[in-house]
Order: structure tokens, then sequence, then C-alpha cells
């Protein structure tokens, strides 16, 4: 039997993985020796993964990013992809901002 007493308990393997269960804080997080992390915390309800490599998601079905209404993906770095389906794309730097859609679009003309 575990004594959480103190309502936090951390278990340490011999190669210093460790899994660090928090009641008080209401996380749960799990960090290698060589300091890759994920982190859950219930109280903001945020899922954070720290890597000093790269996070590769695989999935047979997709990955969905859903920010919510609120919300927003923030990406710092660069984006690459093979492919790329929007409804609109809208490019900002800095309070100039262009909306790809509308600049693209062709120019009603109008005949005589």
């Amino acid at each position: 039997k575990l004594d959480d007493s103190d309502r936090h308990l951390t278990l340490t393997t011999a190669n210093h993985h460790r899994l660090t269960l928090d009641d008080q804080h209401q996380t749960i997080t799990l960090t290698t020796a060589n300091g890759q992390q994920i982190h859950l915390n219930d109280t903001t309800g945020a899922i954070t993964l720290d890597a000093s490599s790269a996070i590769t998601l695989n999935a047979q079905g997709g990955v969905n990013l859903n920010p919510g209404l609120a919300g927003q993906v923030t990406v710092s770095g660069l984006v690459r992809c093979q492919g790329l389906m929007t409804s609109s794309v809208i490019i900002q730097a800095g309070s100039t901002a262009l909306d790809v859609a509308q600049a693209l679009a062709p120019t009603s003309v109008v005949e005589p």
C-alpha cells in the first residue's frame, strides 16, 4: 500500500523515469530520465507535451484540432504540408492583413 497522505505521490524507476500524481494541484506528470514530459492538468484542462526532439502523431483515421469557438491554433515556426484544404486563408503581418480568397477572386467585368 502506498501512502499519499500529503496528496502527492511520485514513483521513480531505477533509470530515473518518473510518474507524479498530485491531488493537491490536480495534475499527473510523466517524465523520462532525459526530460521528455507529458503533463495533465485537471484544474485548467490543459495537456502539455514537452520533447527534446520531434513529436509524432500517427492516426489511421486522421488528426483533428478543434480549439472551440474562443480558441485558435497557434504555430510557432514553419508549417509544411503535402496538401491543404481550407474555406478561407487570411495572412497577417503586424497590422496588415490579406484575405487570399478575395485577392485571388476574378474581377467582374462589365460588358458594354
